[in-house]
């Protein structure tokens, strides 16, 4: 019995962690709304190309992974706006 004690609280405190992390969709109609707006605003800078107005919705250290798996920073990836046809 005293074996099994250890492997039971075990698996609560995992199951537990797991089903906390779990985020659960906002019904608030005005955040909502925040982040459609966002995105939209984020989208028509980057058709733009506005980097002033990009580097407001990226921190300082952001970084991304492209397709061919290289690692861009933010300056890297306004870089490369700049040169896209």
């Amino acid at each position: 019995m005293n074996n099994l004690i250890v492997p039971i609280i075990s698996l609560c405190v995992v199951a537990g962690v797991v089903l906390a992390d779990t985020p659960m969709p906002s019904q608030d109609q005005t955040v909502v709304n925040a982040i459609k707006n966002l995105e939209e605003e984020m989208g028509q800078a980057t058709i733009r190309r506005d980097i002033n107005e990009l580097s407001q919705f990226h921190s300082n250290d952001f970084a991304a992974i492209t397709t061919s798996g290289q690692s861009r920073h933010q300056k890297g990836c306004f870089e490369q706006l700049r040169f896209l046809p």
